[in-house]
């Protein structure tokens, strides 16, 4: 009976698939269309930009400062020789790097690397927050939560995560516990951020009072504590019309990198925040490198390979990201390989590699870094290499990594840095 009736349809982010009942009876695998290759019919794209290194960073560089990876290369020689005391990435993305993924690993192997503590940037609210590993976050049901899914901008001043969240009753709290971990175990300082109230608010941070100054756009309270910590638990008491992004566990010196994932979205979103408010907000807490890691929800239809309405928008995002963030290195990191069912069999979507052409052209157009995750994984149906033969590796979505595959896709992306800085450390 549901052979007969369409089930192959998309709730949120899981796709249930289609009822066959003749699937045992047929022959494998019918492939409608090969992709055998990361081949381009624009001869300035190729595989890794024509590196024989399929894991190799591109660098799509001009006489700008800011272009490929420029300004994060100079920012980690600095610090790895003590020329400067900080250096803070930011890692966007959707459910890809939900609940820390993939940067969890990317953070840990940096900061034993170049020096630094903490899980960076935590919002005040998650849907991932049960299943993250980097930190334990709970926070009380009584919050209003405005993001790009459901509001405007000019309604609701979103932060870099997409998010901004309101108390909705006295007494509002989230809670952040160290991990046992050695960079995450324990911290001295956090930071706390906020945006303009409409007059003086005074929050309890582990139960002392901490008066905020509300008269900026965007505000960051740093709180230290005299003896190291295991937890923080921000109390909001009466303050009602607070607006509230979140919290940063951080040490003084060494890397910071923040997740800011948001499932269902596809890169797009980011140039709904105001170019002003951008700046006020990197101006307080600078990043030297953007990563953009996106695409699954682009290919919310197998046989879809026409993308040039995404690259006109993300172009708009890009030149956007450009202007109010002059001083940040931007990684753009190609689509996963993504699996669709065709006639009982799962394969390479159609429009995995179209995709992965148009965000390696956004990046060469921006003079931005580039890097080939779908090659990394081994190319046409690693996907489904990845998710059916041991050690499993990514789920039976045949779209996101299991806890194992974001681990390995976040040592790789770490080799590939290292590689970078190898050969910059050695031209300098």
């Amino acid at each position: 009976m549901l052979s007969l009736i369409k089930t192959d349809f998309k709730l949120g982010d899981w796709s249930l698939r289609k009822v066959d009942m003749f699937s045992e009876l047929k022959s494998k695998p019918f492939i409608v269309a090969e992709i055998d290759s990361f081949e381009s019919t624009d001869k300035s794209i190729t595989s890794s930009a024509g590196s024989k290194d399929p894991g190799a960073i591109v660098q799509y560089s001009d006489s700008n400062e800011n272009s490929g990876l420029k300004i994060f290369m100079k920012a980690l020689y600095d610090l790895k020789r003590g020329k400067r005391k900080k250096l803070r990435i930011a890692y966007f993305g959707d459910s890809m790097i939900e609940g820390d993924l993939i940067s969890q690993d990317l953070r840990k192997k940096l900061q034993k690397q170049f020096g630094g503590k903490g899980v960076g940037f935590v919002p005040v609210t998650s849907i991932s927050a049960s299943n993250r590993g980097s930190v334990q976050h709970t926070y009380s049901p009584n919050w209003k939560d405005a993001s790009f899914q459901n509001s405007k901008w000019g309604a609701y001043p979103f932060g870099f995560s997409g998010h901004v969240f309101y108390p909705k009753a006295q007494n509002c709290w989230f809670k952040l516990k160290g991990v046992k971990e050695e960079r995450l175990k324990d911290f001295l300082a956090v930071k706390f951020f906020y945006g303009k109230a409409d007059s003086g608010q005074t929050i309890l941070v582990n139960d002392t009072p901490v008066v905020l100054d509300y008269t900026q756009s965007y505000n960051i309270e740093t709180i230290k504590f005299n003896i190291p910590q295991n937890k923080v638990i921000f109390n909001m008491g009466s303050s009602l019309d607070l607006p509230v992004y979140g919290a940063s566990i951080e040490s003084e010196l060494g890397i910071t990198l923040d997740n800011y994932s948001f499932r269902g979205i596809s890169g797009i979103e980011l140039s709904e925040i105001p170019g002003a408010y951008f700046k006020s907000i990197n101006e307080k807490y600078p990043y030297d490198l953007i990563i953009l890691h996106y695409g699954p929800n682009l290919l919310f239809k197998p046989e879809l390979v026409d993308f040039s309405w995404f690259e006109r928008k993300m172009e708009k995002t890009m030149a956007h990201l450009k202007k109010n963030l002059p001083k940040s290195s931007i990684l753009i990191i190609g689509s996963a390989d993504k699996a669709s069912r065709v006639l009982g069999n799962w394969q390479t979507a159609l429009g995995v590699v179209p995709l992965i052409h148009s965000q390696q052209r956004i990046a060469k157009k921006y003079h931005c870094a580039f890097w080939n995750l779908y090659e990394m994984m081994g190319g046409k149906n690693s996907m489904v290499e990845w998710a059916d033969k041991k050690p499993v590796l990514a789920n039976k979505d045949y779209t996101h990594f299991n806890y194992k595959g974001a681990q390995k896709v976040g040592n790789y992306l770490f080799e590939s840095i290292l590689q970078n800085f190898n050969e910059y450390e050695k031209e300098n």
